[in-house]
C-alpha cells in the first residue's frame, strides 16, 4: 500500500516479472512528475512473498535465484514476507525452518549485493506463530534499501509497526507423534510501516553513523567477530566490502542493545543501593547507642549486607555514578580514550603562538556589494547556492548512448612500468595503524573500524585497490 504522497510525486507502472515468480513477486517502477522545477528520482518497489510449507527450501532457492533477473538500473526498496531470518536472533525459536539451503544463501548475497541493499532497522518482531507448544515470533516481515550516498545524506528510513493485525491465518496441521489430535497453529503478521524522511529539516531523523569508540570497545569486537565467523571465501573483493559494513552495522545494533541493557542493570543497581543507604539510616539515626550485630534488628542486617554484596560486584559501576555527564562521556569508548591521553609537551605552546593561514570565515556575502551576514542560516543557504551550481550536472552533458558508444572504442591502458606497485599485507596494516582518524564517510562507518579489526579489513580493502587498479 502507497501513501496519497507517492502517489502524487510518482507515475506507477508495473514491471515485467520474471514466470518463476508469478504470486510470489511483485515489482512497480515510480517515475518522478515534475513539481516546482524538480523532478524525483525514478526507483522501483518490489514487494515479495517467498515460498513455505512443502519443499520450501528448493522452492524459496529457486525464488531467489530467479530474482537476481531484476536490473539494478535504478534504486530499489524491497520488502515483504520472506519466511526466513538472516541471524539466529531474529527468531525467538530458530530452527533449520528460517535456515536458507539449496544454494539458497549465495544467491540470497548475490541480490544483496548487486543491489547494495541493506536492512533498515527494525527492533520488534512481526510475525507470532501460536503453537500447542508455545508462542515463536521472528522478523520475516522487513524491509531493504539501497545503500548509497543519497540514502545516507538526505533520507533516513524509519520502520513502524502498527497495533493491528495486517492478517490472521489459521492453518490445521496433524502432529508427528499423534495423528488423531489436530494441532491448530495461528500465525500472525503485525503491519509494518516504511517511511523516510529528511535529515535537513528534522533533527530526530539523522542520517547512520557509528561513533569512532565503538569499535575500539571490548563488546563491539566480540559482537563483530561472533557475526562474521564463517565469511564466504568465493566473494568478489567489492561484495566483500559490502559484506563487511553491513556486518559491522549489524554488530553495531546489538552492541547497542547490549549496553542499553546493562546500563539499565547499572542504573537498578544504584537505586537500590541509594534505596537502602536511606532506609539504613533511617532506622539507625534515631538510636543514641551503637547497634552491634548482635543487637541490630534483621533488617538493618539483611540492609548491611546487600549494601555489601552491592559493592564487592562492583556496583555502580564509575561511569554510572557521574549521570551528569553526556551518554558518549560515560561510555566505555570515552573511558578508553581518557585512559590514552598523551600528556602535554613543549610544542604545544609553540604550535599555539605560531601564524597560521587557516583562518575561520566569520562572516559571508554573495556578490561583492551585499553587506556581509553572520547568520548561519544565511550563510548556509550561500554556500548551499555557491556549491550547488558547481557540482550541477552540466546542461550541454552528452545523453548516456553517446558515453557507452565512445567508452565501447575505448582502447587505452596504463603502460606497465607506469602502473602502481601494490604492498603486502604486511606493510598495508602498519599503514593502516599510522593513519590517523577521519570523518565518517556517507556509509556511516569511521576508519577506526577498518584499524580495531584490521585482520578482517585490511585483506578486503587490499584486494579492492588492486582489483580497482
Amino acid at each position: 500500500m502507497l501513501s496519497p504522497t507517492i502517489l502524487y510525486h510518482y507515475n506507477i507502472s508495473p514491471d515485467p516479472i520474471n514466470p518463476a515468480l508469478r504470486g510470489h513477486a511483485q515489482s512497480i517502477t515510480l517515475t518522478g512528475k515534475p513539481h516546482n522545477g524538480l523532478t524525483p528520482l525514478p526507483c522501483r518497489l518490489l514487494n515479495v512473498y517467498l515460498a513455505t510449507g512443502d519443499k520450501h527450501f528448493s522452492r524459496r532457492a529457486a525464488q531467489i535465484k530467479s530474482l537476481l533477473s531484476i536490473p539494478n538500473d535504478i534504486h530499489l526498496i524491497m520488502g515483504g514476507d520472506f519466511n526466513f531470518v538472516e541471524r539466529r536472533h531474529d527468531a525467538t525459536d530458530f530452527s533449520d525452518y528460517h535456515k536458507l539451503k539449496k544454494g539458497a544463501d549465495k544467491s540470497w548475497r548475490k541480490l544483496l549485493n548487486k543491489h547494495g541493499l541493506w536492512e533498515v532497522s527494525q527492533d520488534r518482531h512481526t510475525q507470532i506463530a501460536l503453537r500447542r507448544d508455545g508462542a515463536r515470533t521472528s522478523r520475516v516481515d522487513r524491509f531493504y534499501i539501497t545503500h548509497n550516498e543519497a540514502d545516507t545524506t538526505l533520507l533516513t528510513p524509519h520502520t513502524a509497526i502498527l497495533n493491528t493485525p495486517h492478517s490472521i491465518l489459521n492453518t490445521i496441521t496433524n502432529t508427528k507423534h499423534d495423528t488423531t489430535t489436530p494441532t491448530t497453529h495461528i500465525s500472525t503478521h503485525i503491519a509494518l510501516s516504511l517511511t523516510f524522511h529528511s535529515t535537513d529539516t528534522q533533527d530526530k531523523h539523522r542520517a547512520y553513523k557509528m561513533p569512532s569508540w565503538v569499535p575500539h570497545t571490548t563488546a563491539f569486537k566480540m559482537i563483530f567477530l561472533k557475526l562474521w565467523a564463517d565469511p564466504p571465501t568465493d566473494l568478489d573483493p567489492y561484495d566483500a566490502e559490502i559484506l563487511l559494513k553491513r556486518t559491522a552495522k549489524q554488530a553495531h545494533k546489538l552492541f547497542k542493545q547490549q549496553k542499553c541493557t546493562q546500563e539499565n542493570a547499572d542504573t537498578n543497581s544504584v537505586c537500590e543501593l541509594h534505596a537502602s543507604i536511606l532506609r539504613l539510616k533511617a532506622l539507625t539515626t534515631p538510636n543514641d547507642r551503637p547497634l552491634t550485630p548482635n543487637t541490630a534488628p534483621p533488617e538493618i542486617n539483611s540492609l548491611r549486607s546487600r549494601i555489601s554484596k552491592l559493592l564487592e560486584n562492583g556496583n555502580p559501576g564509575p561511569g554510572i555514578t557521574t549521570h551528569d555527564k553526556q551518554d558518549t562521556d560515560r561510555s566505555e569508548g570515552a573511558a578508553i580514550f581518557r585512559a590514552k591521553a598523551t600528556p602535554a609537551q613543549v610544542t604545544d605552546k609553540i604550535i599555539a603562538i605560531l601564524p597560521t593561514t587557516k583562518t575561520p570565515l566569520t562572516t559571508l556575502r554573495t556578490d561583492i556589494t551585499d553587506t556581509p551576514t553572520t547568520d548561519p542560516k544565511t550563510q548556509a543557504k550561500i554556500i548551499k547556492q555557491f556549491w550547488g551550481g558547481i557540482w550541477a550536472k552540466r546542461p550541454d552533458a552528452p545523453p548516456r548512448p553517446i558515453i557507452d558508444d565512445y567508452l565501447s572504442s575505448y582502447t587505452k591502458t596504463i603502460p606497465h612500468h607506469a602502473r602502481p606497485t601494490f604492498p603486502t599485507i604486511k606493510t598495508f596494516e602498519n599503514t593502516m595503524k599510522k593513519t590517523k582518524n577521519s570523518a565518517t564517510g556517507p556509509d556511516g562507518i569511521p576508519f577506526s573500524f577498518y584499524r580495531e579489526l584490521i585482520s578482517v579489513s585490511a585483506p578486503i580493502l587490499l584486494s579492492g585497490l588492486i582489483k580497482m587498479s
